[in-house]
């Protein structure tokens, strides 16, 4: 079952049109595209940064391109001195601050700039631009959320999916993060309110509907696999491999509601390759899988 696209079967008599990456995002909502400039969220936010080359006055800091429309931590590093500084002060990145604490993403959905639907998830960290998983969660919106959907997008209709560390917004994106994973109305909700067509009713109905309802809320946990020499050689070979051992025991286990697996070209964070991702209500039960799943992939 992919609980998305049998939503958008569901709702299909609508004209219904979402961004389906950040590339897409960026064209079609131009008029608001600056927030995906990392360099301008973070100025916006007092937090210390700066282009290369420009010196920071103390270290770590977290080293990231300014604009990154592929996602999952793509060319980010932590430099811890004035030394690996120097030995990547030819960067076109920026730099900013290493931020400590709880990483959260943000699902919204935004009607005229006004907020109709929130959740978030919690990301237990692992190595840099990785986790062990993403826990859903009911949590208030963090005030710099609300400063820069004020600020940026108090006019934007659509889905808006914010990255924060601690009480800081890291990245902006607009469309869908895992929102698209959690509940048919939900979803429905999302698609709907892209389509000015949609009579406010039905939106206030289904907002309603959600507002009412006993939420179960899912868990997202990530099969990982460390790079080695050679790895994109092979990738593409270990790809199809991969899927022959392991889909089938996705495909058998009754407690995984969903999966995705990546492509070998799919963007990945620094030495990490990410093959699956799980969604489960069951997250001690997903993570012994992954424990066994991840050795598997390891020796194919």
């Amino acid at each position: 079952m992919n609980l998305f696209y049998d939503t958008l079967e569901n709702i299909k008599e609508y004209d219904i049109h979402y961004p389906k990456n950040d590339i897409e995002a960026y064209e079609i909502y131009s008029k608001y595209s600056i927030v995906y400039n990392k360099l301008e969220i973070a100025k916006f936010q007092n937090i210390e940064c700066n282009p290369f080359p420009i010196y920071p006055k103390k270290y770590p800091i977290i080293s990231k391109p300014i604009i990154n429309l592929y996602g999952m931590g793509k060319g980010a590093i932590k430099i811890n001195n004035e030394e690996e500084f120097i030995y990547n002060i030819k960067s076109t990145n920026f730099w900013c601050s290493f931020l400590n604490g709880s990483h959260y993403s943000w699902d919204i959905i935004l009607r005229k700039g006004k907020i109709i639907y929130s959740t978030c998830f919690f990301g237990k960290k692992w190595k840099l631009g990785t986790f062990k998983y993403w826990k859903q969660k009911n949590k208030p919106l963090l005030e710099n959320i609300k400063l820069i959907i004020n600020h940026y997008l108090k006019d934007f209709t659509g889905n808006v999916n914010m990255e924060t560390i601690g009480s800081n917004v890291i990245e902006v994106h607009l469309r869908m993060g895992d929102i698209n994973l959690t509940d048919m109305d939900i979803i429905k909700l999302a698609l709907l309110n892209l389509n000015s067509n949609v009579p406010q009713k039905v939106i206030n109905k289904l907002i309603k509907k959600i507002n009412n309802k006993d939420m179960q809320y899912i868990n997202l946990i990530p099969v990982w696999e460390k790079k080695l020499i050679n790895f994109d050689i092979i990738s593409n070979s270990k790809y199809d491999m991969i899927k022959k051992s392991i889909v089938p025991i996705l495909d058998e286990s009754d407690m995984i509601l969903d999966y995705y697996i990546d492509s070998p070209t799919h963007p990945d964070p620094e030495g990490y390759k990410r093959w699956f991702l799980l969604l489960t209500f069951d997250l001690e039960y997903a993570l012994k899988l992954v424990k066994k799943l991840e050795k598997i992939i390891r020796n194919i």
